[in-house]
């Protein structure tokens, strides 16, 4: 696995407890997804949410302009973990950036090694798991909940991609 994050040109994230927490956006949050827009990764959203109220939340943070698409489990009948779900957002992204997205060349990153981290792992892509939030302390149970990187923020993930 390699120590860093150069060859990423996709990036899949939760949105609760890794983008914002009780109604508030991290501080570190704009900045990082302004980071990757402009090195020219492709950002997606994938929640167990329902699509109105992931819009809702991303148009109150105004952080809709930084996705390229929003996947919500519940229109395709599942929710996190099921590794299906990488799938149907590598595809749905590759449409809206015009290219094809390689599971090679993406990162998922999450706060739930249970939900977000074993979807990542058992759908192929790698996992950053930010250790912030109400799930900060969840002990990873096997080797699919384990991520590739943990960082403490946004401002220590950003290092791993320069």
């Amino acid at each position: 696995m390699s120590k860093d994050l150069k060859g990423i040109k996709a990036v899949i994230f939760d949105m609760q407890e890794t983008l914002y927490t009780n109604s508030r956006l991290y501080p570190d949050t704009e900045q990082f997804l302004e980071y990757l827009m402009k090195k020219g990764i492709a950002l997606a959203v994938l929640s167990n949410a329902e699509k109105t109220v992931v819009e809702n939340i991303l148009a109150e943070f105004k952080l809709t302009k930084f996705f390229d698409s929003i996947i919500c489990a519940p229109e395709y009948g599942t929710s996190k973990p099921d590794p299906m779900l990488v799938g149907i957002t590598l595809a749905v992204l590759g449409d809206a950036v015009g290219t094809k997205i390689k599971k090679s060349q993406t990162l998922f990153i999450g706060d739930k090694p249970s939900k977000d981290i074993r979807c990542a792992k058992q759908g192929g892509i790698k996992a950053m798991r930010v250790l912030r939030g109400l799930y900060t302390t969840e002990i990873p149970e096997d080797k699919y909940e384990t991520a590739d990187f943990e960082v403490k923020d946004f401002k220590e993930a950003k290092k791993l991609f320069a």
